[in-house]
């Protein structure tokens, strides 16, 4: 609601960042049954091509997500 109406957020973005993706990366982890490696810069999976493979889905044609 806030982005969208422009109100006062309830905390930075770059933090809610950071907490969604180490729930992503955490149940990537879970589902593959082993702990990651990843780059602190940018905290992107290495060394596991598998592991990778899960940090995106695949999309019917028109529903994928613009930016």
């Amino acid at each position: 609601m806030a982005v969208k109406e422009g109100e006062k957020l309830n905390s930075p973005i770059q933090e809610g960042q950071k907490t969604v993706l180490m729930c992503h990366i955490g149940n990537i982890s879970q589902y593959l049954g082993r702990s990651l490696n990843t780059n602190p810069q940018n905290c992107r999976i290495i060394g596991d091509s598998e592991a990778m493979s899960k940090w995106t889905r695949d999309y019917e044609p028109g529903w994928e997500p613009k930016i």
